[in-house]
């Protein structure tokens, strides 16, 4: 009897140590599999944008900072079932149909956080407007009327009605670039950088971390190492 609960104590230390990595590194594949989806889907259509458009150069991005006119003539024709968006409050800003997010001590409700679970404020704003795909992924535009995020998309693989709503597991960014291709925001910096305690960096350490975590994932060749 006494072997048998030496051995269930054993399988029960092993478990404990184990089990919580399995959960994780099942979490991280899920999170990988829908940005490459994400990322393939929205890049093809900014392919067939650019066929019936023109380059991004002459998109009306920045003149009017009127996103959903923009969600309406560039995206909504190539996915099927989309659903438009209103800008709203910048705290809860896309694809919100209830009022839900994390709420702080003092009352105020944010949407998404960054990956040291601090509440993402900038750089969504009053403008963003965003589009929700039939599998349920958000994209948002950011703004074209702030050079620092020109071209900028924000894409909640899962939508924003499911968790974890933080940037570098089910939110990431994008840009559009000259050539009218889909890149993670992030793309030009180095390695060092983006593991980096720079702001925006893919690391928790950093101010505002996150912002560059797409970038990184392909760099580490489509894994998650943060």
């Amino acid at each position: 009897m006494a072997e048998v609960l030496i051995t269930l104590g054993i399988i029960g230390v092993i478990a404990a140590m184990t089990i919580p990595n399995l959960i994780s590194n099942y979490q991280n594949a899920k999170y990988i599999a829908q940005l490459k989806k994400s990322y393939l889907v929205l890049g093809q259509a900014i392919q067939f944008i650019q066929r019936d458009f023109g380059d991004v150069s002459s998109w009306t991005w920045k003149e009017s900072g009127d996103y959903e006119n923009f969600l309406n003539t560039y995206f909504k024709p190539y996915f099927s079932g989309s659903k438009i968006y209103s800008p709203s409050d910048w705290k809860t800003p896309m694809c919100y149909e209830q009022d839900i997010g994390f709420q702080t001590p003092g009352g105020t409700k944010y949407s998404y956080k960054w990956l040291d679970n601090g509440y993402i404020s900038t750089p969504f704003t009053k403008s963003t407007a965003s589009i929700r795909l039939k599998d349920g992924t958000c994209i948002g535009v950011i703004g074209g009327h702030y050079s620092t995020w020109e071209r900028t998309l924000a894409v909640d693989t899962n939508g924003s009605a499911k968790g974890p709503n933080t940037a570098g597991k089910d939110l990431f960014f994008f840009q559009i670039d000259d050539n009218t291709k889909l890149i993670p925001y992030g793309f030009d910096w180095s390695y060092e950088d983006l593991a980096s305690n720079k702001q925006h960096a893919c690391n928790k350490n950093a101010e505002n971390p996150g912002f560059t975590c797409a970038a990184r994932v392909m760099k580490d060749g489509w894994q998650i190492k943060y």
